[in-house]
C-alpha cells in the first residue's frame, strides 16, 4: 500500500538535530519533544535487524594466532572471510554446534569458521599469526550529537523519520497513525533492499550455470 504524504523530508534533513527538529515537527506535541531520542534508537535497532545491504559492508583484516578472535565491535553479520595469500583461501563456516566435530584437535592452517557472541572461532586453531581478511556487515552508526549523520540519514532520510514516527505512535497507542508509518516505513524498507539487490546483482535475469558432464562419470 502507498501513503501519500505532503512533503518530502529527505531533503530538509541533513543531520541529527535536522532529523529531531523534523520529528517534533511532524508530531506536533511538546510532551515527546525527550523522547524523539529514544524513538530513533528504536529506529536504529529495528534497521540493524532488517537491513543487510551493499552500504552496510566493509572490510577488515584480522591477524588471528588463536582460535577465538575478538570481533569488531560493529560487527552484525559474515559475508566473506579468507586467508590473505597465493592464491587466497576461503573459509568454510560451521554452526556453531558442528563446528566442534570438525576439529581434531591439532593446529594449523584454519579452514572453517564460526560466529557467536562477538567471537570468531577457526577450525583449526592456527598454528601461526595467520592473516584473515574479512567482509562484514557493519552496525549502521548510531545518530548523536557528536555523530550528526550516517549512510541512511544521507540517503534515506525518509526512513529514520517513518521509522521514528511509527515507535511514537505504539508510545501513544495510536493505532491508526501506527498503520500509516508502519505503511509508509515499510515501503521504504523495501524500495532500499530492492535497490540493494540490483547494486549487487544489477537489473538483468539471473542465467542458469551450465550443466557439465565429467568425463567417466555415470549417473
Amino acid at each position: 500500500m502507498s501513503i501519500a504524504l505532503n512533503t518530502n523530508p529527505t531533503g530538509a534533513i541533513s543531520s541529527y538535530v535536522d532529523l529531531v527538529s523534523e520529528i517534533g515537527e511532524w508530531l506536533n506535541r511538546n510532551d515527546l519533544d525527550g523522547r524523539i531520542p529514544t524513538f530513533i534508537r528504536l529506529c536504529e535497532a529495528r534497521l540493524n535487524r532488517l537491513l543487510r545491504t551493499p552500504d552496510m559492508e566493509t572490510t577488515t583484516a584480522i591477524v588471528a594466532s588463536s582460535e577465538d578472535n575478538a570481533l569488531p565491535l560493529d560487527f552484525l553479520a559474515m559475508r566473506s572471510i579468507y586467508i590473505e595469500g597465493s592464491p587466497d583461501r576461503p573459509l568454510n563456516e560451521y554452526s556453531p554446534n558442528a563446528i566442534a566435530s570438525a576439529y581434531n584437535g591439532s593446529t594449523g592452517i584454519p579452514t572453517g569458521f564460526t560466529v557467536f557472541s562477538g567471537i570468531l572461532r577457526l577450525v583449526p586453531p592456527p598454528a601461526s599469526a595467520t592473516t584473515l581478511q574479512m567482509v562484514y556487515f557493519a552496525k549502521i552508526t548510531a545518530l548523536t550529537d557528536g555523530s550528526p549523520s550516517n549512510w541512511v540519514l544521507d540517503s534515506h532520510a525518509d526512513i529514520y523519520l517513518y521509522g521514528a514516527l511509527l515507535e511514537a505512535s505504539a508510545f501513544i497507542d495510536d493505532a491508526a497513525r501506527v498503520q500509516q508509518w508502519k505503511a509508509a516505513y515499510d515501503e521504504a524498507i523495501g524500495e532500499l533492499i530492492s535497490a540493494g539487490a540490483k547494486a549487487r546483482y544489477g537489473s538483468g535475469p539471473l542465467s542458469p550455470t551450465t550443466v557439465r558432464q565429467v568425463r567417466g562419470a555415470t549417473c
